[in-house]
């Protein structure tokens, strides 16, 4: 996935906050962009996603994208 996918995905205009993680050193997402990919990503953990620390998915919830996919209509 791209930066302008990934971007896309978290209903951004542009790509340019995800952009800057890959262009500079060290970079770290913004409370915001963690904000953002939690509510776009139900099923991550967000405790993963801070710490590295257990599962990457909470068990059980599908991905937005496949529930979408499933039942042929967006997910509010």
């Amino acid at each position: 996935m791209t930066a302008s996918e990934f971007s896309r995905c978290l209903n951004y205009n542009s790509c340019e906050k995800v952009a800057r993680l890959f262009r500079i050193e060290g970079a770290k997402p913004s409370v915001d962009i963690i904000k953002d990919i939690a509510q776009n990503f139900e099923e991550l953990d967000i405790r993963w996603l801070l710490t590295g620390d257990g599962e990457m998915l909470h068990p059980g919830k599908m991905p937005r994208q496949e529930v979408e996919w499933a039942i042929g209509q967006p997910v509010p």
